[in-house]
């Protein structure tokens, strides 16, 4: 920047400076969306960072597109975040703004999560206290009454007349909805939802946006007069899946499951929101209502093989990551069978080919996974899958090297496994974060310098040569009486002497 531009943009400020503050905050309102006009304005000065966390801008609801509430900006989440905002003095990137604000995210979702509960818990409740007072006949009537609204909104349009009326008969008179769970069924809620919600999860017209709070009421409303609708499915091409698996798809493949994949289509923001939305409320519902075991498994392992790679949108990378957090926390208890071992291995493995350290670090902090993960063969496959090419490699680096994984870091299986496969640098960042392994032995007596010599075939000498440079005792002898000296005057090992007395290594 030339000096001429430089003193132009100090002149510029200084007028900025020289307006009321009710101004300036019109001005920051029409400065672009909320990232942009934190970018543009904070850490320019405090009088401007003030403005900005300024509850009359309320810039720090808006982003969360909710209404200013006063105990958001009253709780400890809202108060750390201004403070890291109010510190700010200079010009801030999007990534180190967005990880600021993350946890304003974080905490709405969880928020969301609890009120959506709540409301289910009081309306549900309320539901069947109403369908008790009615007798059999009456039940009937109301009941046929809503499945014919229900069936006309495969073909007439929704409205908000439509909406109430299904709101009158479910959570006035106590109407229950009760649909096909097949997905060959002429029209059930899971075919409802894909059709009239998902389906339009790219579209960006005006007159769609205006329905999605529609929608969304729609939905609740029919799940509350029967929760077991839940296990409504719709075709998938070789049978069918649930309410639940459509959801996930959509809220980790950021796109409808029958656009198919790698759909080129913009995703409508406002419909992803609400879509979160449906499914908090869905996960609640399911949480209240439905406690099969396998039903609850199985939301698990689709979510962990759908999750991709960490998205740039701050809204869909933390709403992606509290519900993986909000399932493992509230489901995590059944004991999984062998089917369930491998779609716990599937999910994992896509977490690593998708560089999800992030949600790959969390899901190990529970004990059942770290079990899992230090069975011998789970790690010879997560490190075969992690050491197929330089980028695999790289992310196992930084596993190492990651707090989360001590419990991994200590495994004597993944020790003599990096042996096996001659992974020296990742050996040697093992042996860096974890000395201890160097002294663990095998079945058969082997320290690390033995087992290299007498279990591992081809080119070893930098390894050994690492492992000498460590101190390993040449000396020490195995179960069968061998030392290195001994190792190395066998037939196998002539090359490898051969190399070591070449490169002064002994």
């Amino acid at each position: 920047m030339t000096h001429y531009h430089r003193q132009n943009m100090c002149n510029m400020l200084s007028r900025l400076e020289l307006l009321p503050d009710e101004i300036l905050m019109i001005i920051f309102k029409y400065s672009g969306d909320i990232i942009n006009i934190f970018r543009t304005f904070l850490g320019l000065n405090q009088h401007f960072n003030q403005i900005l966390l300024d509850k009359r801008l309320h810039l720090l609801t808006d982003i969360l597109h909710i209404n200013i509430r006063h105990d958001y900006y009253s709780s400890d989440v809202f108060q750390q975040v201004s403070q890291q905002l109010l510190s700010v003095n200079t010009s801030i990137d999007e990534k180190n703004l967005c990880q600021i604000l993350r946890p304003l995210f974080a905490f709405h979702i969880q928020q969301k999560y609890i009120q959506f509960g709540d409301e289910f818990k009081v309306s549900f409740e309320k539901f069947q206290s109403i369908r008790q007072q009615h007798n059999h006949n009456e039940l009937n009537q109301i009941d046929r009454e809503l499945q014919v609204e229900f069936d006309n909104l495969k073909t007439l349009p929704v409205t908000n007349e439509r909406i109430n009326r299904i709101e009158s008969l479910v959570l006035i008179k106590g109407a229950r909805l009760q649909c096909d769970n097949s997905e060959l069924s002429n029209f059930n809620l899971c075919q409802a939802i894909n059709n009239l919600y998902l389906n339009y999860i790219h579209d960006e017209s005006k007159e769609r946006s205006l329905l999605i709070n529609l929608y969304l009421k729609l939905f609740k409303i029919l799940l509350i007069s029967n929760p077991l609708n839940l296990k409504n499915k719709d075709y998938v091409g070789n049978g069918g899946c649930d309410i639940i698996y459509f959801l996930i798809y959509t809220v980790y493949r950021l796109e409808y499951f029958y656009h198919g994949r790698h759909c080129s289509l913009l995703l409508n923001m406002k419909f992803y929101r609400t879509t979160v939305d449906l499914f908090l409320f869905v996960i609640q519902c399911q949480k209240q209502t439905l406690t099969e075991a396998d039903r609850i498994k199985r939301m698990m392992f689709d979510m962990l093989e759908m999750i991709e790679q960490i998205h740039t949108d701050i809204f869909i990378q933390t709403a992606q990551w509290e519900i993986v957090k909000i399932i493992l926390d509230e489901y995590l208890y059944e004991p999984w069978n062998v089917y369930d071992k491998n779609m716990i291995k599937n999910g994992l493995k896509n977490l690593i080919k998708k560089r999800r350290l992030d949600i790959l670090g969390h899901v190990c902090s529970y004990p059942e996974f770290q079990q899992f993960l230090n069975e011998s063969d789970n790690i010879r496959d997560v490190v075969n899958l992690m050491t197929t090419n330089r980028s695999g490699r790289e992310f196992f680096d930084e596993i190492l090297n990651n707090k989360s994984f001590d419990f991994f870091h200590s495994s004597k299986s993944l020790l003599f496994i990096l042996l096996d496969k001659k992974e020296r640098q990742l050996f040697e960042q093992l042996i860096k974060v974890s000395p201890k392994l160097l002294y663990e032995l095998d079945e058969d007596g082997n320290d690390c310098l033995l087992y290299i010599c007498l279990k591992v075939s081809g080119c070893r000498h930098r390894i050994i040569e690492y492992l000498i440079e460590m101190g390993s005792n040449v000396h020490r002898k195995n179960n069968n009486g061998q030392d290195f000296m001994n190792a190395l005057q066998l037939q196998r090992n002539q090359k490898l002497l051969k190399h070591l007395i070449e490169h002064e290594i002994i």
